[in-house]
């Protein structure tokens, strides 16, 4: 998914500024920006550190999350650090090698030095120092909970993977695709009192970039022997509905918080299905929901029909592209011996049809409405839960 562009209001709102720096170590280079709000005349300040998910700037990712403004409106500076092409192509944060999951080396150096360079060219509270991040920027969150819990007062992760997950590329995919952990990663292990960071998790339940799976894993890594936990249900008036799980301590501070935000299929689309004889005595059928350009293209088959060739309209999965996420009707060719041709044919001509069949049509051509809850929908104020 491409970043679309940058509004000037949302990375900068009136009085504010908005800076460019840079911070080196053996490590290597990092730029990044900084955001700070015009309330500040050397009180100290929160500082939150933001990292951006792949293919995306500091400028998207202040665009996109807005929290610049939340920052001018609650008197903090805001970091974001940038991931250059030079360290991955797709400018995602390398949280899947070990040499970028320890302390004192690789990229978590770099931002756990970015933030320790803001701290001392401005003032800051030390005690209210936060890193949350989204997809990528999250996993890299989560190594820096793991790798710098003296650092970071709490860390926010939304749609994000644990520290350890994964260990190479294959196992960032698995991890990924399936919330598969590798052999020994360690992330389901209950921790002692007194470690962790305290986390907030935000995850999309039809997550199909990050296996929602991996939210529950972020959790576990951060879990400490003496919280109990609460479960709460709800929904956002003409929203979506979430299910949000408090761990807390005997004293009731919260100290994990995770939030599965669910999206229901929408209801099945009754869609018309047009059919008939071909000249040759076959049945042929179109299922359609796109109108009018569907049956322009439906007449445009019909020679192939004709030479007796069975042809039905299927609703072809286009990955990443927002609410519409079922976008484009193909031709399907099909032969005589396809499960949904045989399935078309039957119904359009008055027989009786295998019920097996009917899901298999229902896949092809029923779940347009069916839109997934995206990877990329950001929630501005997730680091709300702790003061700043």
């Amino acid at each position: 998914m491409q970043p679309g562009p940058v509004s000037t209001p949302d990375i900068l709102p009136e009085g504010g500024k908005f800076i460019e720096a840079t911070y080196n170590n053996p490590a290597g280079s990092r730029a990044y920006k900084l955001y700070i709000p015009s309330g500040y005349h050397g009180r100290p300040l929160p500082l939150v550190i933001m990292l951006h998910g792949c293919t995306q700037s500091p400028d998207d990712f202040a665009a996109g999350t807005r929290m610049n403004l939340i920052a001018e409106e609650r008197a903090c500076f805001v970091a974001y650090p940038a991931q250059p092409h030079e360290a991955n192509v797709s400018k995602c944060w390398n949280w899947f090698r070990p040499s970028d999951q320890r302390r004192g080396q690789g990229e978590p150096s770099l931002i756990a030095g970015i933030t320790r360079q803001v701290m001392r060219d401005y003032s800051v509270d030390p005690q209210r120092v936060y890193i949350g991040g989204l997809s990528a920027g999250a996993a890299a969150a989560a190594v820096m909970g793991a790798t710098y819990p003296d650092l970071y007062a709490a860390i926010g992760v939304h749609s994000g993977l644990a520290c350890g997950a994964a260990n190479d590329l294959p196992s960032a995919f698995a991890a990924m695709r399936h919330g598969e952990l590798p052999t020994g990663s360690g992330t389901s292990t209950v921790l002692t009192d007194g470690s962790g960071v305290p986390t907030i998790v935000f995850h999309g339940d039809r997550d199909d970039t990050v296996h929602p799976r991996n939210g529950d894993h972020v959790i576990a890594e951060n879990r400490t022997r003496n919280l109990h936990k609460k479960v709460y249900r709800g929904r956002v008036p003409r929203g979506h509905s979430y299910t949000r799980t408090i761990h807390a301590d005997v004293s009731e501070r919260t100290f994990l918080e995770q939030w599965e935000i669910r999206r229901e299929a929408a209801p099945p689309v009754r869609t018309p299905i047009r059919g008939g004889q071909t000249p040759r005595g076959r049945c042929y059928a179109s299922s359609s929901n796109t109108g009018a350009a569907n049956i322009k293209r439906f007449k445009s088959g019909l020679s192939e029909i004709q030479k007796g060739r069975h042809l039905a309209f299927v609703r072809k999965p286009q990955p990443r592209t927002g609410a519409a996420n079922f976008r484009g009707t193909r031709y399907a060719g099909c032969n005589a011996r396809n499960s949904l041709t045989r399935l078309i044919r039957a119904s359009t001509c008055g027989r009786r049809a295998d019920p097996g069949a009917w899901a298999f049509a229902g896949l092809a051509v029923g779940h347009a409405a069916a839109a997934l809850f995206h990877h990329s929908c950001f929630a501005t104020k997730y680091l709300s839960p702790w003061p700043l």
